[in-house]
């Protein structure tokens, strides 16, 4: 924000330092039918159920030591799920 307009994400540096984007203000933007129309086409397949979130592994309880060393490891791509 304080670098400037425009300034881009570095999605490895996101990913690298497991970092998270929670929200962005688009502002008077979102007035221009061009971007409302992406930003609906990016929002659409929310709305439809349609996004999957990646699995990397899952665990019952029982299993809770094993979980907990596998979401920790690096590497991963996905979560780590308990499962009753």
């Amino acid at each position: 924000m304080f670098g400037g307009r425009n300034q881009p994400i570095d999605a490895r540096h996101l990913l690298l330092y497991r970092q998270t984007v929670i929200g962005c203000l688009l502002g008077p933007v979102m007035g221009d039918p061009n971007v409302n129309a992406r930003i609906g086409n990016l929002l659409q397949p929310a709305l439809y159920g349609e996004l999957g979130v990646p699995i990397d592994a899952t665990f019952t309880l029982a299993e809770t030591a094993a979980a907990r060393r596998r979401a920790e490891e690096g590497g991963r791509i996905g979560c780590v799920i308990m499962l009753p």
